[in-house]
């Protein structure tokens, strides 16, 4: 499930674009507020409608390569992952926060984030949702390097996407490298 506020922050949505093609939520669960939850599959069925592409909000997006050499040379991935494009939406700290917020209350019933959620927590969701929701590549060549156990292609693929957060956001580098650190030692 989707809450309003993780809606609003993904990319094309605005408060005008959701009024008109959302409707009435899904489901409202109590916390600390009332929160409308959306189905996925009626969020997703709005963001590919020709409606929604025909109003949607613009966004920006960094785009970043893999930094080459990473991979041997002989690695069978290294010239599909050294031309990687990988595109980060940049969107306001306080948009990656209240998206974030929401993304990760959606499917709980306690142990709510708010904005008065220590830092540590905001910084792990915020990374969390943008890797997720704001981060994208080519998962073909993701897919078909688990496929072939290539654990390499896939160390410099999580790196990459880790290493363009932190660059996009500066203020998540520093978790960035901790998730990363936890990602590739366990």
């Amino acid at each position: 499930m989707f809450s309003k506020s993780s809606i609003l922050a993904r990319p094309g949505w605005s408060p005008k674009v959701f009024d008109e093609l959302m409707g009435p939520p899904d489901e409202i669960r109590k916390g600390p507020t009332k929160t409308q939850l959306f189905k996925p599959e009626r969020v997703f069925a709005v963001e590919t409608s020709a409606r929604f592409k025909e109003i949607m909000q613009p966004f920006e997006v960094m785009e970043y390569r893999a930094i080459p050499g990473l991979l041997l040379t002989t690695n069978p991935f290294c010239s599909l992952v050294d031309s990687m494009v990988f595109g980060v939406i940049l969107f306001t700290e306080g948009r990656v926060r209240e998206g974030a917020i929401g993304h990760y209350n959606a499917n709980r019933t306690e142990s709510f984030a708010t904005r008065e959620s220590t830092d540590g927590l905001i910084n792990r969701i915020m990374v969390e949702y943008a890797r997720e929701n704001l981060v994208f590549y080519d998962e073909t060549i993701e897919a078909a390097a688990i496929e072939a156990t290539d654990e390499n292609a896939l160390r410099v693929i999580r790196r990459t996407i880790y290493h363009v957060i932190g660059k996009t956001y500066p203020k998540l580098a520093q978790e960035c490298f901790a998730q990363l650190d936890s990602t590739l030692s366990g």
